[in-house]
């Protein structure tokens, strides 16, 4: 597991790299699935390899887009993946 970093701090390689990593847990387990299935906080930090603080702190900062259920936040792998891409520095 990653320390906490903040996205403004990470380079371009290293959010290219939380992307890829992620797509290919997302390949490896999901094919064939018509529908995308939510992911947990844990899920997704699991996936990116960063703690649930990290999380927690981009979502303060509208950095992830997330939905709410009572105390459950759920988050959509491709809605994830959009944002990290749309950052400024994948951009340059």
């Amino acid at each position: 597991m990653k320390t906490i970093l903040q996205i403004e701090n990470m380079t371009r390689d290293e959010l290219e790299s939380l992307i890829s990593k992620g797509q290919t847990q997302q390949s490896n387990g999901n094919e064939g699935k018509l529908a995308e299935k939510p992911l947990s906080s844990r899920e997704l930090a699991t996936r990116l390899d960063v703690t649930n603080q990290t999380l927690v702190r981009w979502r303060q900062q509208g950095l992830l887009p997330y939905y709410g259920h009572g105390k459950h936040i759920f988050h959509f792998w491709s809605e994830v993946v959009d944002a990290l891409r749309q950052h400024p520095k994948l951009n340059k």
